[in-house]
């Protein structure tokens, strides 16, 4: 470089550290002015629901999806205003005088709703969940509401209060006592009893149901004073995930007797709730709380009957799918239209929990990242983990810690309760009489608590871990790391020191590593954290490697999977790399070590989102489509074993259309050798993966048509045609169809002939 240029280049750093602080310290006063509007508007809440509470009383608000109380260092629930609330008279009483202070209308005549964000416990698409009071006796509840809007049709509005009866008439069958009578003469739950289940109280396993709105006749249904659907039950103060989380966090673990006091309350809850016929199909440390003493089962409005016959359609099933059971995962891949409930979904999942107790987070979480990493898709990763999970000849390769942990651990969960065969798996009722959990006695469940239990967790550490995990809003959060680096065009070369660009750049707190245009004023992403997910990172030293031979040290080589939409056929899983240089060594170490960070930790960042972890997936129509086209294309392009009836009848070299691609366009045409095979499907040799695959199954050719294209109107070779097939079903998915084309008229004639001939072959004898 001349010293002109290296004068220019000064000069333009110059220019570019100027705008990026100024561009800092206007970043700053905004955030410094947003922060202070927060906080006036929470000392205005605080005012409002407090009375005129401390201005300087920092409340955190509860989080979303689960319900808690406040509770003080003795166990009492506190108000608002964090005064201890007792169920004692005088202070009920002093609390009634006052009870509707801020002259706010009374749920169900009786129940004073905390308003604002701080008093939502829990909201999903169709009720809210909000902290309340029982203004008679003090008590905190949590009130449900259900959403009920004027647009609402007479059907949704029907569906909803039949939503709400089924939930309360399940809630009010889980706090009935078992009748040993009716539970052994039941042919579907005589299998399922155990003696110790006769003497738990059920509200020790399920939220206790306190209220409900009822109608004219004093039966479930909208409220007669304001029309609404309201479920008043107690509250809870964590839930099992959280606890788990707060140990994370400290890196801690569970002692071996709290992970055995867990797992026999875990298995008592959910024997519990199948002895009394249910079956909860999304059970996760999500959905066990703790709640007073004990740990109990939520999210019962999903449960369904044992024996009932669940169809693919019923939008209202939803699952986790790091929690659910290998037949649950085939159900939704296959071709099945009806799945038979049974307790063995229930029995895979309480095991999949309880190793969490070991690992502190969910252990099937790991495999799913990986899928991810290889494709760069959730849609495709979401249907490998499902086609994985539902294997029964892949084993499920958990954490070696969980298999050393204990021996009865190991027989008891890994042997027992995981195995992918549901038929042999092991009810909980019977898990009862195992040696680890046998002579397991759990203060709370068998006997009264007098001091703090680990088992149960520190209400304070994990209420006060959770709240603040909860708190704190991504935007507020710093970028995990910031800095200058050097990165090379995308068309660039590598060895021309011209081709390198100098960034601002910084990692957000998101996982998006982010720059500052100068040329459009705005900060841009370079690479978001899905493709970071996917990525593998290699790096240079002081000195540039033959092997990359980059004009620039420090050298950080970033290589990750395309998007799908960007592939073409011949390209699927192709990788991209980009190169990014450091201002020295120490920078290298210190840029590897936060983009480390995301790659092997997507979850944190939200990557995972939807069908990994334990998020919450429904079950809809679109979804099981694609899964199952999904499926039927990789059948289609599964390896071909050695079986003579894949070898070929008639062998030639055709153009294939790559995905996507136009056929009027030469350059998105693919030769490869294909062949139509003795069972009548059509194969080919791929060079990419250097080896054979099916391209169509026979049942596929069986029921193809094909269609001559034109030329040159159509397509830009002559002899080409496309081959089409649907899916069975009420609702036809169509496929894209295959395109091909062959070098010679007569090959075409042949190919098409044989498939008219299969046809007619297999037809007559399906009819015959």
């Amino acid at each position: 470089m001349n010293p002109l240029e290296e004068a220019r280049r000064k000069v333009r750093e110059r220019k570019e550290r100027e705008q990026a602080e100024r561009d800092e310290q206007q970043a700053r006063i905004q955030r410094e002015l947003e922060e202070a509007q927060r906080w006036s508007l929470r000392s205005l809440i605080t005012m409002l629901c407090c009375g005129g509470a401390n201005r300087n009383q920092n409340r955190m608000p509860g989080g979303a999806g689960t319900l808690l109380q406040d509770a003080d260092s003795t166990g009492n629930a506190t108000s608002p205003g964090g005064k201890a609330l007792s169920g004692g008279a005088s202070k009920a009483d002093g609390r009634n005088k006052d009870a509707n202070k801020n002259n706010l209308p009374l749920v169900l005549g009786k129940y004073e709703v905390q308003q604002g964000r701080a008093g939502v416990l829990g909201e999903g698409s169709f009720s809210v969940v909000q902290r309340g009071t029982d203004v008679n006796t003090g008590k905190v509840v949590a009130v449900k509401t259900y959403k009920i809007s004027s647009k609402d049709t007479a059907e949704d509005m029907e569906n909803c209060v039949t939503k709400f009866k089924r939930q309360i008439e399940v809630l009010q069958m889980l706090m009935e006592p078992l009748d040993k009578k009716f539970v052994t003469g039941n042919t579907q739950t005589a299998n399922l009893h155990h003696p110790v289940l006769m003497k738990i109280d059920p509200r020790k396993c399920f939220l206790e149901l306190l209220d409900f709105s009822k109608d004219k006749n004093g039966k479930p249904g909208p409220d007669m004073k304001d029309g609404k659907l309201y479920v008043v039950t107690e509250v809870a103060d964590y839930s099992l995930k959280d606890y788990l989380g707060q140990k994370l966090a400290e890196n801690g673990t569970l002692s071996r007797e709290s992970v055995r006091q867990i797992c026999r309350s875990f298995l008592i809850a959910m024997a519990m709730l199948h002895v009394k016929g249910l079956v909860h199909l999304d059970m996760k440390p999500e959905n066990i709380m703790r709640a007073g003493d004990t740990w109990k089962v939520i999210d019962v409005d999903g449960c369904t009957p044992l024996g009932k016959q669940i169809s693919i359609n019923d939008s209202s099933i939803s699952f986790s799918p790091c929690y659910c059971a290998p037949e649950w995962a085939n159900f939704l891949i296959e071709d099945g239209d009806f799945l038979k409930v049974g307790h063995q979904l229930d029995v895979w999942s309480v095991g999949v929990s309880l190793c969490e107790l070991i690992t502190l987070d969910a252990v099937l979480k790991p495999k799913y990242v990986s899928i991810y990493r290889n494709t760069g898709s959730h849609r495709k990763a979401g249907f490998l983990f499902l086609e994985w999970l539902a294997n029964g000849k892949e084993g499920l390769a958990l954490d070696q810690s969980i298999s050393k942990f204990d021996p009865e651990f190991t027989d008891m969960v890994l042997t027992r309760m995981l195995n992918k065969n549901p038929m042999a798996r092991v009810s909980l009722a019977d898990m009862l009489n195992h040696n680890y959990v046998k002579d397991c006695i759990v203060p709370g469940l068998d006997t009264t608590i007098d001091k703090k239990q680990e088992h149960l967790g520190d209400k304070e550490k994990v209420k006060k871990h959770r709240l603040e995990r909860l708190e704190v809003k991504e935007t507020d959060q710093p970028p995990l790391i910031k800095g200058v680096l050097w990165k090379l065009n995308s068309d660039g070369d590598k060895e021309n020191v011209e081709h390198w660009l100098r960034r601002d750049v910084w990692l957000d707190c998101k996982g998006n590593l982010c720059y500052y245009s100068q040329k459009k004023n705005k900060r841009l992403v370079i690479l978001d954290v899905k493709h970071l997910a996917t990525a593998k990172l290699s790096k240079t030293g002081e000195k540039s490697v033959d092997s990359l031979k980059c004009a620039l040290p420090h050298v950080i080589c970033v290589d990750f999977v395309l998007e799908e939409s960007e592939l073409s056929d011949e390209t699927k899983n192709a990788h991209e790399t980009q190169y990014y240089a450091a201002e020295s060594h120490e920078e290298l170490k210190k840029w590897c070590k936060a983009l480390e960070n995301v790659i092997q930790n997507p979850d944190k960042f939200d990557v995972t989102d939807g069908l990994a972890g334990n998020q919450k997936v429904h079950v809809s129509a679109s979804m099981v489509e694609e899964f199952r086209e999904l499926r039927k294309m990789r059948n289609r392009r599964e390896k071909i074993d050695n079986h003579p009836q894949y070898q070929p009848v008639f062998e030639k070299e055709l153009w294939k259309l790559n995905s996507d691609g136009d056929a009027l366009q030469e350059t998105d045409w693919t030769f490869r050798k294909m062949w139509l095979a003795k069972n009548g499907a059509l194969c080919y040799f791929s060079k990419k993966e250097n080896k054979e695959l099916m391209y169509y199954r026979p049942e596929d050719i069986r029921q193809v048509t094909y269609r001559k294209l034109k030329y040159p109107q159509e397509c830009c070779r002559p002899h080409a045609f496309e081959l089409a097939l649907k899916t069975s079903g009420d609702k036809e998915l169509e496929f894209a169809p295959g395109v091909f084309a062959a070098e010679e008229e007569s090959v075409m004639a042949i190919i098409l002939g044989c498939i008219e001939k299969y046809q007619k072959i297999k037809n007559s004898a399906t009819s015959s």
